[in-house]
């Protein structure tokens, strides 16, 4: 007696034939089998789990589970971008530079839990960060990650390099450009698989051609180990740490808010603008008063001929400034204090 057989006929005959929290549920109307079927089932549940159990599916990277370095290079595959709509998400790139993972999109959650203290680089972050907030139910994580510094851009800091090295203007370059002089990998940005990641949506990635896993592995890879390569040349130069490398850390920060700006519009509430605008304005009228006081800053404000009444800056509303004069002031405080100013 074939258990198959039993259970496509309890299916043909209204029942009921589930694999639910590992174990197997069967409901049939009374009299449909016989009780040595029934025994059968019972006696074959082991075979039942065999035949019911789903399938895992198997493809390129999988991940199940492991753990990443510190550094984990991050790049999303995505739909195509339709009347500037934030495309669906259909899987996501992971690598630290050994090792490298392909995640489906129910997986990004456990993934990002398990690796919360790890710093997460992309290439063009905005738009990364754009779409696994979407896609992630509770986005409080993501968020604090890059809040606390540990969000970075190597389409950012590639900039920032040429602007610090050459004083060249900051032009962004793609993740194929970037990787090549970088990493030393060839990324083709051409390969149609780029196009396509619509289609994983809809099939078993078991049956999946493997390029569509080996073109996304290839960029998550060559984002960290770019990245990697780029914070030592970074590093020669002048920082201000705050603020990252080259202030790449803020500057990164500053495109998430620009892409959120962007899709969602900005409210100003003007009564918060009024107040701000008005206790600046006493505070610097404060100083003005202060700075007239001192014998020091003789001179530094402008009056007018009759030396009675001091100009006015028609855009600020204070008094205009005497440049030469405030040269002059500031050459006297650095001879005081022994410094060279440029």
């Amino acid at each position: 007696m074939k258990l198959l057989q039993l259970l496509n006929r309890i299916r043909l005959n209204g029942g009921e034939v589930e694999w639910r929290e590992g174990q197997v549920f069967l409901k049939f109307r009374p009299g449909l089998l016989t009780a040595e079927e029934v025994e059968a089932l019972r006696k074959g549940e082991a075979e039942l789990s065999q035949l019911l159990r789903p399938k895992e599916e198997s493809y390129l990277f999988k991940w199940s589970g492991e753990q990443l370095g510190q550094e984990v290079g991050l790049d999303c595959e995505t739909t195509l971008i339709e009347d500037f709509e934030l495309p669906k998400l259909v899987l996501v790139s992971v690598s630290d530079g050994q090792k490298t993972f392909i995640l489906k999109p129910e997986q990004l959650e456990q993934f990002l839990q398990l690796h919360r203290d790890r710093t997460f680089v992309c290439h063009h972050t905005a738009f990364d960060f754009r779409v696994v907030e979407k896609f992630l139910p509770d986005s409080k994580l993501w968020w604090s990650i890059a809040e606390a510094g540990r969000l970075h851009d190597t389409m950012i800091l590639d900039q920032l390099i040429g602007l610090a090295e050459a004083d060249s203007y900051p032009r962004p370059r793609n993740l194929g450009q970037v990787a090549k002089q970088w990493a030393g990998m060839e990324l083709n940005k051409d390969d149609p698989f780029r196009l396509r990641y619509a289609e994983l949506l809809r099939k078993d990635w078991s049956s999946a051609e493997e390029g569509f896993f080996t073109y996304a592995a290839k960029d998550a890879e060559a984002t960290v180990r770019s990245w990697q390569k780029m914070k030592l040349v970074a590093g020669k130069f002048s920082s201000v740490r705050t603020f990252g490398l080259l202030t790449e850390q803020l500057q990164t920060l500053a495109s998430i808010a620009l892409a959120e700006i962007t899709a969602n519009g900005m409210e100003l509430d003007r009564e918060m603008v009024q107040r701000n605008r008005d206790a600046f304005g006493d505070r610097i009228q404060d100083l003005i008063e202060r700075l007239r006081q001192l014998p020091q800053a003789e001179g530094l404000f402008k009056k007018n001929r009759q030396k009675t009444l001091f100009l006015i800056n028609e855009t600020s509303g204070k008094p205009s400034i005497s440049q030469k004069r405030l040269r002059e002031i500031l050459q006297a405080i650095a001879e005081e204090k022994d410094i060279s100013p440029p």
